[in-house]
């Protein structure tokens, strides 16, 4: 999680290849934001 916070564009590509189940937690993380 603080790594997408250092980056959350940048870090979400590389998260979303590595699990598939953090682009979901992604999205509410920046609606929430």
């Amino acid at each position: 999680m603080l790594e997408r916070s250092a980056s959350p564009a940048t870090d979400m590509r590389p998260l979303e290849s590595e699990t598939p189940t953090l682009p979901s937690a992604s999205s509410s993380c920046v609606t929430h934001a």
